[in-house]
């Protein structure tokens, strides 16, 4: 146990002209940003501890009237799956930022973000079960729609796209037909440790089902 003091909140005033030599006016309170008409900008008062601040920001941020942030994660989810978002500025979603291509789809992402309790793993489920992910990334010499649209916002096809050493492994073992599918017990070590002057570390070459076992869960 230890005593822990709370931090001393520093006071933020208007700054002119975003200088900070010249604060000018009472201290200011904290709060979010206030071009979101349907949520409450007011985070505490002066006196509000640092703590308290971080809650009051946290519900603010995850509260279901909030239509920014879950679009913003749902986006970048979609990022990574598929090379690109569907909006293709995920860090400004303001006026500046780009416009989504499926503005319907990114609103039903972020609805069931939120029906699935905010788990990103429903998520991921969700979307590489799609018939969308699941599509090729080739395209057919007679096909027209690389001309209609060449960088696929439209998702007609898959985007190539470089994959992880993990997934590589998995897959060459799926290929193979040696994929292990069993699940849970102790796992493998592919190294074996040797104590010497220095540790050495030799690389375990036995052809076993062990070591055929799914490095992606």
């Amino acid at each position: 146990y230890g005593v822990i003091t709370e931090q001393t909140v520093p006071e933020s005033r208007l700054l002119t002209r975003g200088n900070p030599e010249t604060p000018t006016g009472e201290a200011l309170p904290p709060a979010a940003f206030s071009v979101l008409a349907m949520l409450d900008p007011h985070l505490g008062t002066v006196e509000t501890s640092a703590g308290e601040r971080r809650a009051a920001l946290a519900r603010w941020i995850t509260h279901t009237d909030n239509p920014l942030v879950r679009r913003v994660i749902v986006n970048r989810l979609w990022q990574w799956h598929f090379g690109n978002g569907l909006v293709d500025t995920p860090s400004d979603f303001g006026y500046g930022g780009g416009r989504p291509s499926h503005p319907e789809l990114l609103d039903w992402l972020a609805e069931e973000l939120a029906k699935r309790n905010w788990s990103l793993k429903a998520m991921h489920r969700l979307i590489v079960t799609s018939e969308t992910y699941q599509q090729v990334s080739t395209e057919s010499h007679d096909d027209n729609r690389a001309n209609i649209d060449a960088d696929n916002r439209l998702l007609w096809r898959q985007n190539p796209r470089r994959i992880e050493a993990e997934a590589i492994r998995d897959s060459v073992l799926f290929v193979s037909g040696k994929l292990n599918p069993e699940r849970g017990g102790p796992g493998f070590e592919d190294f074996e440790y040797q104590d010497a002057y220095a540790p050495i570390s030799n690389c375990v070459t036995a052809d076993e089902p062990a070591l055929w076992r799914r490095s992606i869960y």
